[in-house]
């Protein structure tokens, strides 16, 4: 293939569009690019020789154009020819299938490599074709880019898979393994990041707590630039850094990301987006569930997609565990993940029990991506299988051979609950005075019995309620039940 972006040429394309790429099945392509000249922009979509779909485009007063193509099914390899007047790019090897956005921070930016449990033998074993990704290079701008220049696609193969990211990995081996169809990840993912840095401005400018911020960043917009540009250069040059320029948190800055690594593929139609992330908002914890439901309607707007799977990770278990019952914002954060369920076609996986205490980035990537990839099976491809692990549905208070208790009754059940261990752990309640102990659960009939000795009158309910919970109660298809916090109203 030419290369899509060279800067001799008068016509450009971003750099998604190269050799290998995967375009989504069943939706309108769209492609677009940019020009120095004038003369109409002809594409043409090729199986061999036959031309499958084309179409024309005219150049606006900016050089820009762009134009679509009718949906496809699932196949390939075709072959995609940009031309404009002599000027011609190529982009082969295409295939049809489905593409996942794969974003977030860095347990969703850990790669195979990275030494994530045998990480060897699937790199090994990882040749597939009908499997590739591609990597957004990571950038922060005030500004949208006009295209977005930097990246490759890789096919799966111990050559390449070593760089992929290691949960998008296991959910697409699994993905790709069940349906036949190519499956591609764009990977879009920068360690330590909070999610306000991956929302847009325009959202942020109505989410409490972001929209101070998200308006400086608006009315200052070319200033800010500047401040990223100098950063960038200097960097290119290899300079010290000095006092004038603290550009690690730049990064963190209210829409920089999504301007940087998000707006330049929102006219790239997906199938779904996996989403790892929540680290760097521990201590923001109580404004947290605001900041993400915007920022999953905010991608869903930019996408014209309001029924785009949004898939997510909830945070694993880190820190020692206490003896005590704790005040944690590690619970409060994930009790804001799990609030983004209240919106349509959004799925979280419960990793509350494969986190590592010593290590805020947990190896066991191969679970996280199976339990997205049931909710993929469940969600998206509409299959009966079990996705979720048991969720609070209703606790009652009862009396049970003269002791009140406090009875949960769940749903996601799939055909009953179990305890993996000697004995249920990770409930604690409370009477009327708010102070939890923990306490002591049996499973009947399907549902769990919670008392403690010292609280004669328990009204309120926690489960997984820890930075690292000992929680280890599952359904019987073995997935873990979700954390929550049930305190009775008045």
């Amino acid at each position: 293939m030419n290369d899509p972006f060279n800067k001799q040429r008068a016509l450009s394309l971003p750099s998604i569009f190269s050799d290998h790429m995967v375009l989504q099945r069943n939706k309108t392509i769209t492609v677009w690019g940019l020009s120095k000249q004038k003369q109409v922009i002809k594409v043409k979509l090729k199986d061999n020789n036959t031309i499958i779909a084309s179409n024309t485009s005219e150049i606006d007063e900016q050089g820009k154009w762009h134009l679509t193509l009718p949906a496809q099914q699932a196949g390939g390899p075709f072959s995609l020819r940009i031309k404009q007047g002599s000027e011609q790019i190529e982009v082969n090897d295409v295939l049809i299938g489905d593409i996942w956005l794969a974003s977030g921070q860095s347990n969703m930016e850990w790669k195979l490599n990275w030494q994530v449990d045998d990480w060897q033998e699937e790199v090994a074993n990882s040749l597939n074709p009908n499997i590739r990704f591609f990597e957004i290079a990571k950038q922060y701008h005030a500004i949208p880019p006009a295209l977005l220049r930097q990246g490759q696609w890789n096919i799966a193969s111990p050559e390449t898979t070593g760089e992929f990211s290691a949960v998008a990995w296991h959910f697409a081996k699994r993905y790709q393994q069940h349906t036949g169809i190519p499956l591609a990840i764009i990977d879009s993912t920068w360690g330590g990041t909070p999610a306000e840095a991956w929302t847009s401005l325009e959202a942020l400018q109505y989410v409490p707590g972001y929209q101070d911020s998200a308006l400086d960043m608006l009315e200052n917009t070319q200033q800010w630039q500047q401040k990223f540009s100098d950063i960038e250069a200097l960097e290119q040059q290899n300079q010290p850094l000095n006092s004038k320029h603290e550009p690690t948190s730049y990064k963190w800055k209210p829409g920089v990301l999504f301007n940087g690594m998000i707006h330049p593929l929102i006219h790239f139609p997906i199938n779904g987006v996996i989403w790892y992330q929540g680290e760097n908002n521990v201590g923001a914890n109580a404004i947290y569930s605001d900041l993400f439901k915007a920022l999953i309607k905010d991608w869903r707007a930019q996408w014209q997609t309001p029924d785009l799977p949004f898939l997510f990770v909830q945070l694993a278990s880190y820190l020692q565990q206490k003896n005590h019952v704790q005040n944690s914002d590690w619970a409060r954060l994930r009790e804001a993940q799990a609030s983004a369920l209240t919106l349509p076609y959004t799925g979280m996986a419960v990793t509350i029990d494969i986190g590592d205490a010593n290590d805020i980035h947990p190896r066991n990537k191969a679970e996280v991506g199976e339990r997205l990839w049931r909710i993929a099976q469940h969600m998206v491809l509409q299959e009966n299988v079990s996705y979720s692990g048991p969720v609070m549905q209703q606790v009652q208070p009862q009396k049970i051979a003269g002791k009140n208790v406090l009875v949960v009754s769940y749903k996601h059940i799939d055909g009953g609950l179990q305890v993996k261990g000697d004995q249920l752990a990770g409930f604690a309640i409370a009477s009327t005075d708010g102070k939890f102990v923990h306490a002591q659960a049996t499973i009947q009939d399907n549902k769990v019995i919670v008392s403690a000795p010292k609280i004669k009158q328990p009204v309120s309910l926690r489960y997984g309620w820890a930075d690292n919970s000992p929680a280890n109660l599952y359904n019987l298809a073995g997935l873990p039940a979700l954390p929550f916090c049930y305190i009775q109203e008045d």
